[in-house]
């Protein structure tokens, strides 16, 4: 029999568990949101709408953005508290569930009837495993014929032989991979909950999402009306006329305006890093193709490399 004593000290330790585990993923999740919201500013100052957008869109305001960018804070507010509540409760449930039907019984020596339908299904679970490793070994040394350079499929109608004799087996793995797409859908869905900047629908329906089509018009507004550019520009216009507020303010305001609208630059070690790639495949292409020696371009400026004879210099 399980100890009395534990049972009704587990719970507490789970809420606890639950509890800290939930806030620091909602922290983490809110921070990320700052630092993707910079981002896409950044993207939107410069011009790339569809580097944040899935369609192109029209930087102005309208009357469902000046709605939706009165009512961000609020949403921002409310989907952190829900998220914070979904993933109390998910977290809390796990965590008892987990304790009561693995530590608990570990503890005390004893056989949980989960550990006893895991133990008389031991033949379903080792079918699933030889049948994964035999299609990899099958696809890898059967299946796929390898080439330096490519790979190609062969033995096709083995493929489809052993295509047809899996397929019960492959439904099988199937109802156990759409049952881990639920639980993983569902722990990403609640993670990200609090995060506006994101869509949880497919890109094709990311409309009917009120926090991300809120989010969307929020950064309509700022970018119109809060142009890096555009306040350097007034500022430089009005620096003269009234000239108001330290120095140093207005120097980094159209710093920023300026800094924001150059091209960000490839950094030059991924440059090299392709040339020389390239070099090391070229000369390997040469190595083992002699003849497209030739070919080059630099042979073929030379009248020699053509099989052209060379006049004889005028006297």
């Amino acid at each position: 029999m399980p100890d009395p004593a534990i049972s009704p000290c587990s719970s507490p330790v789970c809420y606890i568990c639950s509890l800290v585990l939930c806030c620091l993923l909602t922290c983490a999740m809110l921070l990320r949101t700052l630092v993707m919201h910079r981002n896409n500013l950044k993207a939107l100052y410069q011009g790339a709408v569809l580097d944040v957008f899935y369609k192109a869109h029209i930087l102005r305001p309208s009357r469902q953005a000046i709605v939706c960018w009165m009512s961000f804070a609020a949403f921002q507010t409310a989907f952190a508290c829900l998220g914070l509540l979904i993933q109390q409760v998910i977290f809390f449930i796990c965590s008892v569930g987990f304790t009561f039907l693995f530590v608990i019984p570990l503890q005390n020596g004893t056989n949980t009837y989960l550990f006893k339908i895991i133990q008389n299904m031991w033949p379903f679970w080792l079918t699933l495993v030889i049948a994964v490793i035999v299609q990899s070994l099958a696809a890898h040394y059967q299946f796929l014929e390898q080439h330096p350079l490519r790979k190609e499929l062969t033995n096709r109608r083995a493929l489809y032989i052993v295509t047809y004799l899996l397929f019960p087996i492959n439904v099988l793995l199937g109802v156990l991979a759409g049952v881990w797409r639920m639980v993983i859908s569902g722990l990403y869905n609640s993670i990200h909950f609090c995060q506006l900047d994101i869509s949880l629908l497919n890109r094709s329906v990311e409309t009917f999402d009120p926090g991300y089509h809120t989010y969307c018009h929020y950064l309509k507004i700022e970018v119109s009306q809060s142009h890096p550019m555009m306040k350097a520009f007034c500022l430089l216009l009005l620096q003269s006329a009234r000239p108001e507020g330290p120095p140093e303010l207005r120097a980094s305001n159209v710093e920023e305006g300026i800094q924001l609208m150059q091209p960000q630059k490839a950094p030059p070690s991924r440059t090299r890093f392709k040339q020389s790639r390239a070099r090391w495949w070229l000369a390997y292409t040469l190595l083992n193709n002699p003849s497209l020696t030739a070919c080059r371009k630099t042979a073929l400026s030379d009248p020699t490399a053509n099989g052209t004879p060379l006049s004889a210099p005028k006297p």
